[in-house]
């Protein structure tokens, strides 16, 4: 009969699974997975080839890439090449960190803490868009982003706002699907450009100490807070231009007077308290 032969290689012996380590992986922005050196090819790659996307169209793009906030993205100036040998119309602009139009950092939940002042260094950004990341803390003032449209912050873990941060050029804002309990103004004169103004899904029972003149606000949602009634000195401030509000699933018992806001088409107030 014919000899088999079996292994008889103890368990610790077998090749085993890589695992890479928690703190190689937070330093360099990149999650713990079983095959370190595949996880930081593809992190490293996708990084790059962002970067160089984001010089040639201006729009950074990095959302669920599972990074942190490698320096990289805020210098795209750096070690940029230049190839002298070309002529103008051979030669293609390429964008810096002052020029992109764009970012997207959405669901990168290793992004954590507060917001970074970095971010400020994207001079003529239009759309910043930080969905369901990890920040908690908001204080970096971003007036100095003259050019800024769209800021959406949805899904992240903020308590508190002040509106005071933002530009007045802002006509975008989304702060749904945090935690916050306080949106507030420290300087009292403000006007902002807000068009749509979303803070749906908090923790707000009022917008007392938002002392801000939107003038352009069409569309207002505060849908799934603790609301109990409108807050009418905000609302009325666009009383021209409003034209939707969502205030469902709140505790709003008071009756409204919205007669004098002529162009108001939708408003919803499902699932309160009024009788």
């Amino acid at each position: 009969s014919k000899l088999k032969i079996v292994s008889t290689l103890p368990s610790v012996m077998r090749k085993s699974r890589l695992q890479m380590n928690p703190a190689f992986a937070r330093a360099h922005g990149l999650r713990a997975g079983e095959n370190p050196t595949a996880e930081l090819t593809t992190g490293a790659f996708r990084l790059e080839t962002a970067i160089m996307d984001a010089r040639k169209s201006g729009h950074l793009r990095l959302n669920n890439a599972g990074i942190g906030l490698p320096n990289e993205i805020f210098e795209l100036s750096a070690s940029l090449k230049v190839n002298l040998s070309m002529d103008n119309q051979q030669s293609a602009y390429q964008h810096t960190e002052d020029t992109l139009t764009i970012v997207d950092l959405s669901d990168n939940d290793l992004i954590t803490g507060e917001f970074d002042e970095r971010f400020t260094k994207f001079s003529r950004a239009q759309q910043l868009y930080f969905k369901r990341c990890q920040w908690n803390k908001m204080t970096v003032s971003l007036t100095s982003l003259e050019s800024l449209k769209v800021l959406d912050l949805s899904g992240n873990q903020l308590t508190s706002f002040d509106m005071n941060l933002l530009p007045p050029s802002l006509h975008e804002l989304n702060l749904s699907g945090n935690r916050l309990e306080v949106v507030n103004s420290s300087d009292d004169s403000v006007t902002i450009q807000l068009q749509v103004l979303d803070i749906s899904h908090n923790k707000l029972k009022h917008l007392n100490d938002c002392h801000i003149s939107c003038p352009d606000l069409r569309v207002f949602m505060c849908h799934h807070n603790y609301f109990s009634r409108l807050p009418t000195e905000l609302l009325d401030t666009s009383m021209n231009q409003l034209e939707s509000i969502d205030a469902s699933y709140n505790m709003i018992a008071d009756t409204l007077d919205l007669c004098r806001h002529k162009t108001l088409k939708t408003l919803n107030l499902g699932m309160n308290r009024m009788t």
